[in-house]
């Protein structure tokens, strides 16, 4: 089940920063980055709370598994982040995340960045018609894809 979350609460922040923790070290490693020097994994509870962005959670069994970021602007919406816990990998869930993204933020267009190496998220986007559009590179050396999809 997905539902949003109310990430200034200091509870909800907590988890929503507890599936980042543990998600983000896999794709730190498929991007040959070391953990420490991952930008992503340098948020903390105070940034969830603060965060002016949307979060929606993939609930299963009561168990916080995946964790959507949306940033909504009058010319698109973008998929700020995307997470599932590493107990609930390669079972749908963020499958079932971007299509409630496009059920729930209907706009005509999409975008969405990703580390250029970590290919299991650019085949899912890809799957959902988004397309590359640009090469990033980010100041501590990463380098990204921006990908986009037109929508209605």
């Amino acid at each position: 089940m997905i539902s949003q979350l109310s990430n200034q609460d200091p509870a909800v922040a907590a988890q929503i920063e507890a599936v980042f923790q543990v998600s983000y070290p896999f794709e730190a490693l498929l991007l040959n980055v070391p953990i420490a020097q991952f930008p992503p994994m340098k948020r903390t509870k105070q940034d969830f709370l603060h965060a002016s962005t949307e979060f929606y959670g993939f609930h299963a069994d009561r168990i916080l598994a995946a964790v959507m970021e949306v940033r909504r602007t009058k010319a698109y919406v973008h998929l700020q982040s995307m997470v599932v816990h590493p107990d609930y990998f390669r079972q749908g869930i963020a499958s079932k995340m971007v299509d409630f993204l496009f059920a729930n933020y209907p706009a005509q267009m999409y975008k969405v960045e990703t580390g250029a190496k970590n290919t299991p998220a650019i085949l899912l986007y890809q799957q959902f018609d988004f397309q590359i559009v640009k090469t990033i590179q980010t100041p501590e050396g990463i380098e990204k894809v921006g990908m986009e999809r037109k929508g209605i």
